[in-house]
């Protein structure tokens, strides 16, 4: 009877230390989870941040065509003020009073050209800062989605 009382006590203090680690590994696997949901947040950032930054590039890119062509219809109509000089050289006096005209409008254009031109300098290195952020942000996704599926390895281990 001596024997059986010691074999449980033996048996008692086994069940007590499995315990003991169960609720270790329970306090592990708890904290892996919550380093699992930070890292599914910050992924969910990240992701909201890249979809924010192509709907900003999407519109720098939109706002770039849009500069583009309006120069283009500037640079017609600079073609245009040129042909009416042409024209306008068989009368003599009509071509003093036309050309008068017409050269305050190419001065005025050759301003608008000219911030245009510094726009879309400055729209396409926007345009390349943007494109870096997301190649930037989509390599720290990567090693964010490395993480996550190293720790979900390594808590199907457990």
């Amino acid at each position: 009877l001596e024997q059986a009382y010691k074999a449980r006590e033996k048996q008692d203090k086994e069940i007590e230390e499995i315990s003991k680690q169960l609720k270790a590994l329970n306090m592990e696997k708890l904290e892996l989870k919550g380093v699992v949901t930070q890292l599914q947040t910050t992924q969910n950032e990240w992701e909201d941040i890249v979809n924010e930054l192509r709907n900003q590039k999407e519109h720098m890119e939109q706002k770039t065509t849009q500069l583009e062509s309006e120069k283009e219809k500037l640079e017609s109509r600079a073609a245009d003020v040129f042909k009416q000089l042409e024209r306008a050289k068989s009368a003599q006096h009509k071509q003093e009073l036309e050309a008068k005209s017409k050269y305050e409008q190419i001065a005025f254009l050759n301003v608008e050209n000219c911030e245009l031109e510094e726009t879309i300098a400055n729209l396409k290195a926007t345009k390349n800062e943007w494109e870096t952020t997301v190649m930037e942000l989509r390599e720290q996704k990567s090693c964010l989605e490395s993480s996550a599926f190293q720790l979900e390895a390594e808590k199907q281990e457990l």
